[in-house]
């Protein structure tokens, strides 16, 4: 990955020295490559791709997803190994949606969703006469909560989110 980035002018102004190329995750394979436009995103996506085949890998045009945000530009189409990526609106990475115009809406509401689930599941608890009131309480908070809230840093907070946020709360 270095490799095929390093020392070029791709990516996204961070610094007055220094451009962002790329987000990585310990815990995943996938990668994000940034860049302001269209052909430089190709530039880049072409440099991995020579860059990984040397090690014997490939990028796999069949999971890879464009998604541009800001202003709209003519969509040149971004390729691996000569087929055209799938442009998207809105994806999901690492169990959070991800949608272009900034929207947390549909996050929201698939976190709410999966804690609801996780709230069905533990009905044996919450309806046991064995467990204590704040034992309750405190599962509550520490396993369905968190699941709620998965990444709610990032979530641009609207009166109709934090509406749905306590709706699901009370």
């Amino acid at each position: 990955m270095r490799q095929a980035i390093h020392g070029t002018s791709h990516g996204i102004k961070w610094t007055s020295q220094s451009q962002l190329t790329d987000l990585d995750f310990a815990d995943d394979i996938s990668l994000s490559l940034l860049a302001e436009t269209r052909g430089t995103l190709q530039d880049m996506t072409t440099n991995l791709e020579m860059e990984a085949g040397k090690g014997g890998l490939r990028i796999s045009d069949n999971k890879t997803e464009v998604m541009q945000i800001g202003e709209v530009e003519v969509l040149q189409p971004i390729s691996v190994d000569g087929q055209n990526v799938d442009d998207v609106d809105r994806f999901t990475y690492l169990v959070s949606m991800l949608a272009c115009d900034g929207d947390a809406e549909a996050d929201v509401n698939c976190r709410i969703s999966k804690a609801a689930s996780v709230f069905q599941r533990m009905r044996s608890i919450w309806s046991s006469s064995v467990i204590s009131m704040d034992t309750k309480i405190w599962l509550y908070k520490a396993i369905v909560m968190s699941v709620g809230i998965y990444a709610s840093e990032t979530w641009k907070i609207t009166t109709k989110i934090a509406q749905k946020l306590n709706v699901f709360h009370q």
